[in-house]
């Protein structure tokens, strides 16, 4: 089933042509992304205290993370959310933190502004942001900022978290972390 090119959320709106790093369209990058590691790609938007799919590739396997365009999701418990948040300046985060109401979503939530702002430490170091189970139970997300023109956005591949019965450790859901190279490379970073 061919998905619309980029569907339009009013105020987080991405014109189809915008051009992300190396001229492509957002939403062909997300495409690589999603063919690339055979996983749901999105691109998110922030959202006031969350972030919005206004693209999403999703997987073509029977076992994946099932996302539409216009999915909110709370922007400090989220690989793509905090892609967004890293773009942020520090003054501009803390002013966001005040009106994020911080619930617990899993064991592994982020529930204080300090603790998001250790996570995007984290990330900082390693080169991606990362979630595990943080806001939805086994779904695990790579994510890295996108940003376009004067947008915030974030690309995000997520998937299973285990893998499943009678596969291998050499399967590839085992690591989904190795799908960050892949990410980079989608959206023409190296």
């Amino acid at each position: 089933m061919k998905k619309p090119a980029l569907a339009g959320h009013g105020a987080v709106r991405v014109e189809g042509g915008a051009p992300a790093r190396g001229g492509a369209p957002a939403r062909l990058r997300a495409g690589r992304g999603a063919h690339k590691t055979r996983e749901t790609t999105a691109i998110a938007a922030p959202a006031g205290t969350h972030a919005i799919f206004i693209h999403v590739v999703e997987s073509e396997e029977l076992i994946r993370y099932f996302a539409r365009e216009g999915y909110r999701l709370p922007i400090h418990a989220t690989s793509s959310g905090r892609a967004i948040l890293a773009q942020y300046t520090p003054a501009e985060r803390q002013a966001l933190y005040r009106k994020i109401s911080f619930e617990r979503y899993s064991p592994t939530t982020p529930m204080s502004s300090d603790a998001v702002e250790a996570e995007l430490r984290r990330s900082a170091a390693r080169g991606y942001h990362f979630s595990n189970s943080d806001f939805s139970k086994d779904l695990v997300g790579v994510a890295l900022p996108l940003p376009i023109r004067q947008r915030r956005l974030s690309i995000v591949v997520a998937g299973p978290q285990v893998p499943l019965p009678g596969q291998g450790a050499g399967d590839r859901r085992d690591n989904p972390t190795r799908h960050f190279p892949l990410c980079r490379k989608s959206i023409g970073r190296s």
